[in-house]
């Protein structure tokens, strides 16, 4: 699945729900909030903040300290700077629910 499909998704969801005005709701429009949600989320890990979406995982930055690594081709150690990562915990109820479709997928 790429943008594009989350945004046409979102889109159906929009129009099938009868309390919303779909005027407001154009697929450029949904691509631009998709962009400005991700935005504030990058923003906020490169600013050392953790972001935390209830039910969904949280989005954090990990410290990855020094160490010594060997390249499988030339043998050769090398040291790995001292430097950060961006990881995403999945939350208790996005787990339930991938453990509970994967049960479906594959009951026999």
């Amino acid at each position: 699945m790429i943008k594009a499909d989350i945004v046409s998704q979102i889109q159906n969801k929009i129009y099938q729900d009868p309390t919303i005005s779909k005027s407001d709701f154009s697929q450029k429009s949904i691509s631009m909030v998709i962009d400005h949600f991700f935005d504030v989320i990058k923003e906020n890990i490169v600013a050392g903040n953790r972001v935390e979406l209830r039910g969904f995982g949280v989005f954090d930055l990990k410290v990855k300290e020094m160490k010594k690594t060997i390249n499988p081709k030339t043998k050769e150690v090398m040291l790995i700077e001292k430097h950060s990562v961006p990881v995403f915990r999945p939350g208790q109820g996005f787990k339930s629910i991938a453990r509970e479709s994967f049960k479906e997928i594959n009951k026999k």
